[in-house]
């Protein structure tokens, strides 16, 4: 069974040595997610930034996902599980998903900042990479949205930067399925689309917003599968979302139907910059809530993708799957992470030369 939240996850990485507390004062422009790069080149540990310049009160995680060992912990399982063994875990538990719970309470709404009191920069958002567009919010986090036609809800994991004090720009890519919703559904309204970034929830949560997932799948019970107990919900302060009761930090908003602006670069997964800053989707925020002594997550993203292990696994379950059925005869299936999934090899059983022709 996988842990209940993110502080708990955290005593088992530095349990097992996989965590490095820093006490010394780090700057958020650059030096924290610096550190943490180094470290996923190196294959080292995560890091917990006790002492955030300008940011005292605050805590920055570093990279809580990155690797096979934190993997293997994200799901409850020893750091030294195998890889072939953790994709028969995850298989396993795709197929039997667990209905959440409804909560009146949580710990992440131990602090409650309206909409008149935000000031996005009172966030100990870090300068990611040199040659941003600006500080990003949302590298480790999980977007939850809603269809406006069938209600369905999405769990996925987007990337936000701060455009002022009270608005994000975003790139959610026209194809995904929060891009589907806003194009499809509230841009052609007129009406704004409600939002929940969620940062620093239960990992299994996280993992099931990276998965590769059909529209109309419901990440929350993939959640709960994949950790082995049922995701508590509690409901947000300014929409009728439902966010997990495990978060630190919760960033509701609105993403406007007729409104843009810029945004990016960023630094992606390949080591080089996406692009030039360009039109993207604006977003009010419309409240912010957080634990006590709250830890900000963050993803410091390049080559090797600190995250990239958790689409690995998702990725390569989907295409078997879909290879099955079509009777392909598939042994094994795998997505180096090195790849940023934009490979995969796959390995079959003898079964003659029509094989090819499926």
């Amino acid at each position: 069974m996988a842990h209940k939240d993110l502080r708990e996850f955290t005593k088992a990485l530095e349990s097992g040595s996989d965590l490095i507390t820093v006490d010394d004062e780090v700057d958020w422009d650059q030096e924290l997610a610096g550190i943490g790069r180094l470290s996923c080149e190196r294959d080292g540990p995560a890091f917990m930034f006790n002492n955030v310049k300008d940011y005292a009160g605050w805590r920055v995680l570093a990279n809580p996902v990155s690797g096979w060992r934190r993997y293997a912990v994200a799901l409850g399982l020893p750091a030294s599980t195998p890889v072939r063994e953790m994709y028969k875990i995850y298989a396993e538990r795709e197929q039997n998903p667990i209905p959440p719970t409804l909560v009146n309470s949580s710990p992440c709404k131990d602090v409650i900042i309206p909409e008149s009191d935000i000031d996005l920069f009172d966030l100990p958002v870090p300068m990611v990479h040199d040659g941003d567009g600006g500080r990003y919010l949302g590298t480790w986090d999980l977007v939850i949205s809603k269809d406006r036609d069938s209600g369905w809800v999405n769990w996925g994991m987007y990337r936000f930067m701060i455009h002022d004090e009270r608005h994000l720009t975003g790139y959610p890519r026209p194809n995904s399925h929060l891009g589907k919703m806003l194009l499809d559904g509230y841009a052609p309204a007129g009406e704004p689309m409600p939002i929940a970034i969620v940062i620093g929830a239960d990992q299994p949560s996280h993992l099931s917003s990276t998965a590769t997932f059909r529209i109309g799948g419901d990440e929350v019970e993939l959640a709960g599968g994949l950790g082995e107990r049922a995701v508590e919900l509690v409901k947000c302060e300014t929409s009728d979302l439902y966010v997990p009761a495990s978060a630190e930090i919760v960033v509701e908003a609105e993403i406007y139907p007729d409104k843009i602006a810029q945004e990016g670069p960023y630094g992606e997964y390949p080591g080089y910059r996406s692009g030039e800053m360009g039109n993207s989707v604006c977003a009010r925020v419309t409240a912010i809530t957080h634990r006590k002594d709250p830890i900000f997550t963050i993803d410091t993203t390049g080559f090797m993708d600190s995250s990239a292990v958790t689409t690995s696994i998702s990725g390569a379950i989907a295409i078997r799957r879909r290879l099955e059925r079509y009777d392909i005869p598939v042994s094994e299936v795998y997505i180096p992470p090195e790849s940023g999934v934009h490979m995969a090899i796959v390995s079959v059983r003898r079964g003659g030369p029509d094989i090819a022709q499926k």
